[in-house]
């Protein structure tokens, strides 16, 4: 039998595929992956709780439930992780806090229901930043980049666990979500893949909030074929229209219009990212793309909306009083952010929602002409956590990292992030961005890009 990891590798369809030939089970594969996190878990701390007798218990059930001729579709037995700010019945719903939130968290909404109404076999609930509020903690180093075995590195956040858990072939895939970057950051910093959806295309009800006018759930894989894969699944358990090919029309790159945004925000990249992004910018006009420079939208308004935004809901969601109460419980890169906006009148919060509708208009009219934007996800590979000597270092290094995610959810957009190899060995990442509600196109197109990258 092989490694779980090996099961998985050619991806979620071979192995639906294995399943049905009886080549594999789901209680085979559930119990190599709990192998692999009691062996990986101790260093690389992705996972928060494990639930390693009921995965096991709901795996035998599945495979009977298959022996017994009920196929529940290519998810069914596929052992998956959770990030923890999303409530699963039996383990709860967590932020990584000392602040009690408890009478503020749900309990498990519509889209782990529809995981579970697809065969998914949940291994446990992954680490998040606190709050998912930041791309990581000061006093919390978070998970192990599974990158480098010898140095600890950043690997982003908020969804720091899921990247981990799908890097180190912990688990199949793994759901995240994105208020700023929170799935593709780590993504790229970790090389998976990261999907993040059009806002309410997936229900949020179940998830502990950031902010409401921006989260989004989203998933981290192997490959954009396996978000993908995920993705139409789950559309008859969401109560979604079944998407079809046409819907996506990437069968190739052949014809595609992307737009290469340069420097999105008027800042270089590193070297190496810059060198990854050109390589593969020129890898697509190969294959057939037309690639063309576009300007970024609005780079400084919403960098500026953003920042007062994402803190000014997330005060007005926990309360402000009580925010103010428990800053002194709340880690210090937390705290910075979540004060920055605390005594925003509700005003001047409408107002900045009108502001991003304004936004939203402009991207949308700029996008037309385009199939997809292009950027680098990150603007620089993951370094050693040892280069954050400060508070300060931290804080920069938080609003640095997600400068060419956070335009997405304030525009609305769905993105994915590919793994884009750099010519030093560490990973970095490829954001591929299409329109509000335009996934299925945006993950055909991802997966087109992907295999001309690979």
């Amino acid at each position: 039998m092989a490694a779980a990891a090996d099961i998985f590798s050619p991806g979620i369809a071979a192995f639906a595929r294995a399943l049905r030939q009886g080549a594999v089970t789901s209680e085979q594969a559930v119990g190599q992956y709990l192998d692999r996190i009691a062996a990986l878990q101790p260093k690389l701390q992705a996972f928060r709780q494990v639930r390693a007798e009921q995965a096991l218990a709901e795996a035998r059930a599945l495979d009977a439930e298959r022996a017994q001729g009920h196929d529940r579709g290519p998810l069914m037995g596929v052992p998956i992780a959770v990030k923890e700010i999303i409530a699963v019945e039996g383990l709860g719903c967590s932020v990584n806090s000392r602040l009690d939130v408890s009478s503020l968290c749900p309990v498990e909404g519509p889209f782990v229901r529809a995981l579970r109404a697809a065969g998914c076999v949940i291994l446990g609930t992954t680490a998040s930043t606190e709050f998912a509020l930041a791309t990581l903690n000061w006093e919390d180093p978070g998970p192990w980049n599974p990158v480098d075995g010898t140095v600890r590195r950043l690997c982003g956040g908020s969804s720091h666990g899921s990247a981990v858990a799908v890097a180190a072939r912990l688990c199949a895939f793994a759901v995240g979500t994105d208020t700023g970057g929170s799935v593709r950051v780590p993504a790229a910093l970790c090389g998976v893949a990261g999907y993040k959806s059009t806002q309410g295309v997936w229900p949020t009800d179940g998830v502990f909030p950031a902010a409401p006018s921006m989260d989004a759930l989203g998933v981290l894989a192997t490959s954009a074929a396996d978000c993908a894969a995920v993705a139409h699944a789950l559309r008859p358990h969401l109560g979604l229209a079944p998407d079809t090919p046409s819907a996506g029309s990437a069968a190739g790159l052949s014809g595609l219009r992307l737009g290469w945004l340069c420097e999105p925000d008027g800042e270089p990249l590193d070297a190496a990212v810059q060198d990854a992004l050109g390589h593969a910018v020129e890898r697509l006009r190969q294959a057939g793309a037309a690639v063309s420079p576009v300007a970024p939208p609005a780079a400084e308004e919403v960098a500026r909306l953003f920042a007062r935004r994402m803190p000014a809901e997330f005060a007005r969601m926990l309360g402000q009083d009580r925010l103010r109460a428990g800053m002194d419980l709340l880690d210090p890169v937390t705290a910075a952010r979540a004060a920055a906006e605390i005594d925003m009148p509700p005003a001047e919060l409408d107002a900045l929602a009108r502001q991003a509708a304004q936004l939203r208009h402009l991207a949308q009219a700029q996008m037309q002409g385009y199939d997809a934007w292009l950027c680098a996800t990150t603007p620089c590979v993951a370094g050693p956590r040892s280069a954050l000597r400060s508070l300060d270092d931290a804080l920069h290094w938080n609003r640095r990292i997600g400068r060419h995610t956070r335009p997405v959810n304030v525009f609305g957009q769905c993105a994915v992030s590919l793994p884009m190899p750099t010519r030093e060995g560490l990973p970095a990442g490829l954001q591929v961005i299409c329109g509000n509600g335009q996934d299925t196109r945006l993950l055909a197109i991802a997966t087109a890009i992907e295999a001309v990258l690979r």
